[in-house]
């Protein structure tokens, strides 16, 4: 019997060691593919986060510019209003300065010059009643081409620059039926072939192959 039971053994760790080589080498691809996953996501993380982070700063600073922006297209004192009005009170000096026309305003066929026409320069064109004429290049871009881009869509729930655990390229790929399958499923341990023998002597082979598996 403790020949058979040796033979069962050898077999039994024959067969064993093939299949704890395979899972090693199917641990080192595993191991591979996930060394290979880290280092493509924080390469595109990185990328990402980098890219927002210059974004964000971009929308910063155009915030801060807002203040600024506002008071050029209509303060009275400083700002457009007051150009339309300096020229009007003296157009002879104020030709010397580019050739009399008042430039920064969004461009129309190529042409960035500021027009009055539907209002009167003696009032700052602020009666005017189309300003399209003379909107300043910065309203634009805060009034306009800012919101319609939808840029700030990618700080928002959902958007590039905005990542949470409830996104689906975050999502496992695993579900959690094989997860629950590969956590329990736990890999038998093995007695010593000398303590075996010692336990299990005069005991059934069928018996004693039975419990060289131990979980």
């Amino acid at each position: 019997h403790v020949d058979e039971l040796r033979k069962a053994i050898d077999s039994m760790n024959k067969e064993w060691a093939q299949g704890r080589d395979a899972m090693e080498r199917n641990y080192d691809k595993v191991h591979s593919l996930k060394e290979d996953l880290d280092s493509n996501w924080k390469a595109g993380h990185d990328a990402l986060e980098a890219a927002c982070t210059r974004l964000r700063d971009s929308l910063d600073k155009v915030g801060e510019d807002r203040t600024l922006c506002s008071e050029a297209q209509s303060s009275s004192v400083e700002g457009l209003p007051a150009l339309f009005l300096k020229r009007f009170k003296d157009p002879m000096r104020f030709a010397k300065f580019q050739e009399g026309k008042i430039h920064g305003c969004t461009p129309k066929f190529d042409n960035d010059e500021c027009l009055c026409p539907s209002g009167h320069e003696e009032l700052g064109c602020q009666d005017a009643t189309d300003s399209s004429s003379f909107e300043l290049k910065c309203s634009n871009i805060l009034n306009m081409q800012i919101p319609s881009s939808n840029v700030l869509e990618f700080f928002k729930s959902g958007g590039a620059c905005n990542m949470s655990n409830h996104d689906e390229l975050l999502k496992q790929v695993v579900d959690q039926k094989t997860m629950h399958r590969l956590e329990t499923s736990g890999v038998p341990c093995v007695l010593p072939v000398t303590l075996l023998l010692e336990r299990d002597r005069g005991r059934s082979r069928t018996k004693a192959a039975r419990d060289f598996l131990c979980s």
